[in-house]
This record gives C-alpha cells, sequence and structure tokens, in this order.
C-alpha cells in the first residue's frame, strides 16, 4: 500500500489517476488495484505483480477534478520487492561420520536460495555472516561427548532459518586387557588368545614377538610357534581411532625339547 498525500482535498481519485514505474525483473502487469480515502490522503493498494525489483507509485491526475502544478507527479518512494524462497539446506560433519578424535572438523555444506551462512556450537555465540559456499573448517567445543552444531541460513529478504549435525568427540583412548591366554610355559605351537576393552565395540591390532601392528580378530589363534620365548602386545582402538598408547604385553615359553636321562648313579 502507498499513501498519497495531497496539499489541499481532491475529489474523484480513482486507480487511473496512478502510474508505476518499474526495475529489475518485476514482470505480470503490475497495476493499481484499489483506491480508499478522501480529502487529502488516499491509499493506493497496488499488484506488484511477479519477480523481484523496484516499483514506484506516480500520479498522473487523469479523472481528477482539480487542477495541480506538479502532476506529473514521478518522486514518490521507491518500494524495493524481494521475492524469496526461505533457504533450504543440510550439512554434514566429516562426511557423516559418527564420531571423531580432532575437534577441528570439516563441515560439507547444500543450500539453496541461501547468499550467507553461520555456524554455532550447541549453546554458543554464531561465528560471523558470511558468504555461501560448499564446505567449511569448523572446531568443535572441547570436551569429549556428542557435539551439536548449528548452520543459520540468510538470504536477501532476511530469513534465517536453521540447521543441525551432530558428531561424537571422543579423545580418550581405551584400556586393552588380555583375558585369556597360553600357559606360561607350553610345548604347544598354536596359542589362542581373548581380549577385552574398556570401551564396547573397539577393535584390536595385535604385534607378534616385536612385529608390526595388525588388526587381529577377537579371539584370535597364531600358530607355528618354535621353541623359545614368544610375546604377544595386543592394543584396542576405539570407534573414534584412539588407540590404546600403553599396548598390553604378554610373554610365554614354548618348549618343545623332551626331557632325557642323563645320569644314574648310586
Amino acid at each position: 500500500d502507498f499513501t498519497v498525500t495531497f496539499s489541499a482535498p481532491v475529489s474523484n481519485v480513482t486507480a487511473t489517476a496512478f502510474s508505476i514505474t518499474t526495475t529489475g525483473g518485476i514482470s505480470g502487469s503490475p497495476h493499481t488495484h484499489n483506491v480508499t480515502g478522501s480529502g487529502t490522503t488516499y491509499t493506493v493498494t497496488v499488484n506488484t505483480g511477479t519477480g523481484n525489483g523496484t516499483l514506484q507509485l506516480g500520479v498522473n491526475g487523469i479523472g481528477m477534478m482539480n487542477n495541480f502544478t506538479n502532476i506529473p507527479y514521478s518522486t514518490g518512494e521507491v518500494y524495493t520487492i524481494v521475492r524469496t524462497t526461505v533457504p533450504t539446506g543440510s550439512f554434514t560433519i566429516n562426511g557423516g561420520a559418527t564420531y571423531t578424535n580432532d575437534p577441528a572438523v570439516n563441515l560439507a555444506i547444500t543450500s539453496a536460495n541461501a547468499s550467507e551462512m553461520h555456524f554455532a556450537n550447541d549453546g554458543a555465540a554464531y561465528t560471523a555472516y558470511e558468504p555461501i559456499a560448499a564446505t567449511k573448517s569448523f572446531t568443535l567445543s572441547a570436551g569429549d561427548g556428542t557435539k551439536l552444531v548449528h548452520m543459520q541460513l540468510k538470504d536477501a529478504a532476511g530469513h534465517e532459518p536453521v540447521f543441525d549435525a551432530s558428531i561424537i568427540l571422543d579423545q580418550t583412548p581405551p584400556a586393552t586387557s588380555i583375558v585369556s591366554k597360553p600357559p606360561a610355559v607350553t610345548n604347544s605351537s598354536t596359542g589362542t588368545f581373548t581380549f577385552s576393552s574398556t570401551e564396547s565395540n573397539s577393535i584390536y591390532e595385535a604385534s607378534l614377538d616385536g612385529g608390526i601392528y595388525m588388526l587381529a580378530t577377537n579371539p584370535v589363534t597364531f600358530s607355528g610357534f618354535g621353541s623359545g620365548t614368544h610375546s604377544l602386545s595386543v592394543r584396542a582402538v576405539d570407534q573414534a581411532g584412539n588407540a590404546d598408547p600403553t599396548p598390553e604385553t604378554y610373554n610365554w615359553l614354548v618348549d618343545k625339547t623332551s626331557p632325557v636321562v642323563t645320569t644314574v648313579g648310586v
């Protein structure tokens, strides 16, 4: 609605007394829809058509019963029209991972109808708005636990919807125990081990006789041991990738030499 004010009462003010000037992408034949009021003040309702741009109402005086010195009047206020769909979007943290052991994460962003974005940890202040992008480096709040991150998008019309994603930050390594193992001295060339971890769903990596750590099942059986001392070190690795920094180690002796009688004396 436009408000048109005259310096003195006027009459016979109809829609034809006004003209509309547009710029930008406004289309669809914008026109004066209705005129109400009397005396010196009238309200002009304008059909703004479609699209974005500017619209200005002018007074051409057609049909009005008064004499004017400044008609056509074309210096009225310019009305800016921005029609936008509320932005939509989503984002993932580290490609949708469930866990991370590093608070420095990468956000992958999809969006539509947005020009700016900013982010916040749950309960914290948002970062400054920045131009929309496909990725964003972000730092999670300190401390282990589920981290909820908010993304707020913004468009030219001022819509600011919020979208969320979460990930579990776990920087605490598990502790490993060897639950079952071969006897300390045995003549068997095989050995079966069972492990446990302070964190559920851990995997295990084992080093046999000082070799490199390799993925091990639980339980696991090794074979082909010759006579001598053997050693197994095992470490649990949790779902965030934290490995036990102090692996559990077990040493045992394989003795395949049968005893013989050396002497019989009286």
